[in-house]
């Protein structure tokens, strides 16, 4: 965690900054490395303009640890989370685990890995939230990779809210592919 006590609370310039990605909703993304060499993609948001912002990273924090048997494998680590000592700043930072294939046209065999993994996801109590093809990377084993939990939640499995939820999310899912 960046944050939380004063001990572990970093400062955005003790990460090593690389590559800029874009600027999305919620804030903008960059390749970065913390201290101790653990090099991911970190998630970077101003609260003093979006204050709402630092519960939607925390929440994405918790789906993370919701999803901690398929970090790595079916979405990125979670490396760290939390307020940096700059006064309006929070981030998010998970491995980097895969390349954009929303440019793509994927294989089938690609297609129904990620319906599987999204069905894995279902199964923890996980909404997604955001099914688009650019929150679905390909690993270098050519795996589905899911990102962006920003907008997930957490639903109890097994309920009638849950299972019409999860069936609208697959039904976006196969109007992608």
């Amino acid at each position: 965690m960046f944050g939380g006590n004063t001990s572990n609370v970093l400062s955005v310039n003790d990460l090593e900054m690389g590559e800029f990605i874009g600027v999305y909703r919620s804030g903008s993304a960059r390749r970065a490395s913390l201290p101790k060499g653990n090099a991911g993609v970190l998630k970077l948001a101003d609260i003093s303009k979006n204050p709402e912002l630092e519960d939607e990273l925390s929440q994405e924090a918790l789906i993370y640890d919701r999803l901690q048997d398929l970090q790595g494998k079916s979405i990125p680590n979670l490396l760290g989370h939390g307020r940096f000592s700059e006064q309006f700043l929070v981030g998010l930072l998970t491995s980097d685990e895969g390349v954009d294939t929303s440019q793509i046209e994927p294989d089938r065999s690609f297609v129904k890995k990620a319906r599987t993994v999204l069905e894995q996801i279902h199964l923890k109590g996980v909404l997604h939230g955001d099914v688009r093809k650019e929150n679905i990377l390909r690993n270098t084993k050519g795996d589905p990779v899911f990102i962006d939990f920003g907008l997930s939640k957490l639903v109890p499995a097994n309920t009638p809210e849950w299972l019409q939820q999860t069936q609208a999310e697959v039904a976006e899912f196969d109007l992608l592919f």
